[in-house]
């Protein structure tokens, strides 16, 4: 696919428009012939940023664009305002498209511009990706289209960022541990019944920078495929103005079962979480923790990891 490619078909004054969506706005302002000289590829051009912020999005069930009778031009047409309308919340709050990987999308805030409260302008993104999508649902239910959904993991941390590829083709990327744990963040959400899945160091730096603003669920001490260490981790549920009492009451009683089930009191969490689910029928992560005292009374676990979730698939 060359530049050529994508600008096929318009006029010359379309050229512009396809330049400025390919390369990223922000690049313009750092981009000049001697920090960035034509002949220069810049792929040593990276920092390693101590704190930065990445978002993984990915369509909950991938199956659902597939069922007849959409076509190949209608799944695509689908997708692209999916991803259009995912974009825009990404520019809206300062964000940096990073890449697509097929429907997912990854972004970072906190460069290549630096910004203090990175950390809350991704959870921003995040809830204004679920209510963009909840609008896209009510179009796509009224064209009888197939309904997408979307699993989103936010994780802050010490990453590396820069050019990075070859003399030929480059990306301005991030890469490391903290970036592995944002994408198994993302589908930790299927195991919950969850949309937004955060980790400590996300929530933190976004109540610092912003204190009241969100309201977050403790979710669980979990470790993720491929750890050892068990990661704090909670459910972004919005903002806290919009938040009435009986989201507030949910949330107590939730982490009141939640502490049962840390001390290993499985049968009496199990009884808080049913009574939970009588007041919210659907709530993912009560079912999901029925379903584990229910093994756990069964197959009591190690002594002392009663209080750990072991993440079952990337």
């Amino acid at each position: 696919f060359t530049l050529y490619g994508a600008l096929k078909g318009r006029s010359k004054s379309g050229y512009f428009s396809v330049l400025i969506f390919m390369i990223c706005p922000l690049l313009f302002v750092f981009i000049t012939p001697d920090a960035f000289p034509i002949s220069s590829y810049a792929l040593s051009a990276y920092k390693n940023f101590e704190m930065l912020n990445v978002h993984m999005l990915h369509i909950w069930d991938p199956d659902t664009y597939s069922f007849p009778p959409s076509t190949k031009e209608e799944i695509s047409a689908i997708l692209n305002q999916y991803l259009s309308s995912m974009v825009q919340c990404i520019m809206k709050t300062k964000g940096t498209l990073d890449k697509f990987i097929g429907d997912a999308v990854m972004a970072l805030w906190n460069a290549p511009e630096e910004h203090q409260d990175h950390a809350s302008l991704a959870c921003d993104t995040a809830l204004l990706m679920i209510k963009e999508l909840n609008c896209l649902r009510m179009k796509w239910e009224e064209e009888k289209k197939p309904l997408l959904n979307v699993r989103i993991g936010i994780n802050t941390g010490e990453m590396v960022v820069g050019n990075m590829g070859s003399k030929e083709i480059f990306d301005y990327t991030v890469l490391g541990a903290e970036v592995n744990t944002a994408a198994r963040l993302e589908p930790l959400n299927k195991e919950f019944g969850t949309r937004i899945i955060v980790s400590e160091s996300t929530r933190m730096k976004a109540e610092e920078a912003h204190p009241w603003r969100f309201v977050f669920r403790r979710l669980a001490r979990v470790v993720l495929k491929g750890r050892h260490k068990p990661l704090a981790v909670y459910e972004l549920i919005g903002l806290r103005d919009e938040a009435d009492g009986k989201t507030f009451e949910m949330i107590e009683r939730f982490e009141n079962a939640l502490d049962l089930f840390m001390d290993s009191m499985f049968a009496d969490a199990k009884q808080s979480f049913q009574e939970l689910l009588k007041i919210i029928p659907e709530d993912g992560p009560s079912e999901a923790y029925i379903s584990l005292c229910n093994e756990y009374e069964q197959n009591p676990p190690l002594q002392g990891s009663g209080g750990v979730y072991f993440q079952k698939a990337k």
